[in-house]
């Protein structure tokens, strides 16, 4: 592939719908509101056909806040009741992966049983079990259930991805992933981590086997995380998670 054809790779994600899209979500906490709801907004800004159209959370304060901030013209406090009055075409889930695990597991049965097709909020869930629950549901309903591995599109990933695919730089025989975090939590491992194993899986077009794995982690919260892998075509991946950097004050 020459110089000329590799340039020529797109490797900025580029998003279009045929139709204008109803959505609601369940839950409007501090992902749905720093993250999820400023996102619609841009997608919106540029000409995207999305239409928050209802919101439903247990907590009074955050419905309200989702009213005030951004505009929802509808919250509930029961997603039961929103789903049987704004029959949405798709649903953003983003309850906790723990803290709200079966709440999660409810939210996605009921959603595809009245036809939405659903958004999910990494980590799937709390067990295998209740991923399998959730992928037979959305099955038997036959509506689409994604989650949102949303590192495959910052830039630097979608690019590296693109090259790939393109054979820009011929078969990957091996893959270094380094993640640097500013976060400092117990739940980091559950967090970030699972980008780091999406990732994996993405950027190569393959899922690896997960040969090892090791962790380190303090009582300030600090950890190191660190998988070997190895792909069906022998190429091998060592990724290592870290809140260690001190300088880090955003995703690396």
């Amino acid at each position: 592939m020459t110089a000329d054809e590799i340039l020529k790779i797109s490797r900025v994600p580029r998003f279009s719908l045929r139709r204008r899209w109803r959505l609601a979500l369940i839950g409007v906490g501090g992902i749905a509101q720093s993250a999820h709801l400023p996102a619609y907004r841009k997608g919106q800004q540029i000409g995207l056909p999305i239409e928050v159209v209802a919101a439903a959370d247990v907590d009074e304060g955050q419905r309200e806040r989702a009213r005030r901030l951004w505009g929802i013209p509808a919250v509930y406090a029961d997603f039961r009741e929103m789903l049987e009055r704004e029959r949405p075409d798709v649903v953003d889930i983003t309850l906790h992966w723990e803290r709200h695990a079966d709440a999660k597991l409810a939210a996605v049965q009921t959603a595809a049983e009245y036809g939405c097709h659903i958004l999910l909020q990494k980590p799937m869930a709390a067990t295998w079990e209740q991923c399998v629950a959730m992928v037979e549901a959305a099955k038997k309903a036959g509506v689409l259930l994604a989650v949102n591995q949303n590192a495959r599109f910052a830039p630097t990933f979608f690019a590296a991805r693109r090259l790939v695919e393109a054979g820009a730089i011929g078969k990957p025989f091996a893959l270094l992933l380094r993640s640097d975090f500013p976060n400092r939590y117990p739940a980091m491992v559950h967090d970030f981590c699972v980008h780091t194993m999406d990732l994996l899986r993405w950027l190569m077009g393959e899922t690896p086997t997960i040969e090892a794995a090791m962790a380190q982690r303090d009582d300030r919260f600090r950890w190191c995380v660190t998988f070997l892998a190895r792909y069906p075509n022998g190429a091998v991946a060592t990724a290592i998670d870290t809140t260690c950097t001190p300088f880090a004050t955003g995703w690396r």
